[in-house]
């Protein structure tokens, strides 16, 4: 309607959820999968060793007050359905609970055992976007080092894995800078995709 083209920008009013680029089958569970099948390849890490890490006497912080039950998040049954479907299986929560611990797990365990550099690079660059992007939903951040974090991370992500395992999201990804600029705020829908589960929850016996 050319009458509402000087009112109404849908280019540059779309807004990509970073939630779901990066935690809902996004980046974030994509690089999860490939850190723990090459872990799996090279030092026959699994789920169960993952499972005992998880459950020992870690502190959370309050944000992280389900995380006593983290290491369920390591489970067979979850094991299977990631292989299954290339990517982790996991809710956008659960994500961001379960992404420091293996960081933590890349640091004492895996860079000791060694031959994942390009590996745990790329995942210790991811880490550094989503402790960004949770600096984003707190108060201002410089959005230029947001920029530039998202870049080392696509960069290191070619190198260890190749372009064939590059995702549309790792494009989606550049425009949450600008999008913050825009907006002055980080926006996403974490509230609105949690509404989604009682009616699951009703659903799911029904046949």
């Amino acid at each position: 309607d050319m009458s509402l083209r000087g009112h109404l920008k849908p280019a540059t009013s779309f807004t990509y959820d970073w939630m779901h680029v990066f935690l809902s089958n996004g980046i974030g569970n994509h690089e999860l999968h490939l850190l723990l099948k090459e872990a799996k390849s090279q030092h026959r890490v699994t789920f169960k060793q993952l499972d005992m890490f998880a459950a020992a006497s870690w502190k959370y912080s309050n944000f992280m007050s389900p995380g006593k039950n983290l290491h369920k998040f390591f489970t067979e049954v979850r094991q299977k359905a990631s292989d299954n479907a290339e990517t982790c299986k996991a809710m956008a929560t659960e994500m961001l609970m379960v992404y420091p611990l293996v960081r933590h797990f890349a640091y004492t365990i895996l860079e000791n055992l060694g031959g994942m550099e390009l590996q745990l690079l790329s995942f210790y660059a991811l880490g550094y976007v989503l402790d960004l992007l949770h600096a984003a939903k707190r108060g201002p951040i410089h959005t230029v080092e947001l920029q530039a974090a998202i870049s080392l991370h696509g960069d290191l992500h070619q190198r260890a894995y190749g372009t064939e395992n590059l995702k549309p999201d790792h494009r989606y990804a550049h425009h949450i800078p600008l999008q913050i600029t825009r907006d002055h705020l980080l926006l996403d829908t974490f509230v609105l995709e949690r509404k989604h589960q009682p009616p699951k929850r009703s659903s799911a016996p029904c046949k």
